[in-house]
């Protein structure tokens, strides 16, 4: 897993008071780091469509021995009830990524 900060082209706190256009993401890629925040965003209906495009992506941290953004990215978790829901969302995520590799197929 990879740390990303995503940077969007609105909601970045002058109006609201969470800087919704500026997240820490936990994902695989840039790509899914990116979807995470826009379907948050609109399933929350937060912002215009216009607001939650991309500016920027930046990858802060990776886990691993030697990450080649030469930041390690550490993910501790000490609470039972996390652990199950963190193995959902990772599932869940696993999921997906099948059946879109299928789809490709």
């Amino acid at each position: 897993m990879k740390l990303y900060r995503v940077k969007l082209k609105g909601l970045t706190g002058s109006v609201v008071t969470t800087a919704y256009g500026k997240p820490y993401v936990v994902a695989d890629n840039p790509t899914d780091a990116l979807i995470k925040v826009q379907t948050y965003l609109k399933e929350n209906k937060i912002g215009f469509s216009g607001d939650r495009e991309m500016d920027t992506i930046e990858l802060l941290a990776e886990e691993g021995d030697y990450p080649k953004c030469r930041v390690q990215l550490f993910i501790y978790c000490d609470k039972p009830e996390y652990e199950v829901e963190i193995s959902k969302v990772i599932h869940e995520e696993q999921q997906r990524k099948h059946r879109i590799s299928e789809r490709h197929d």
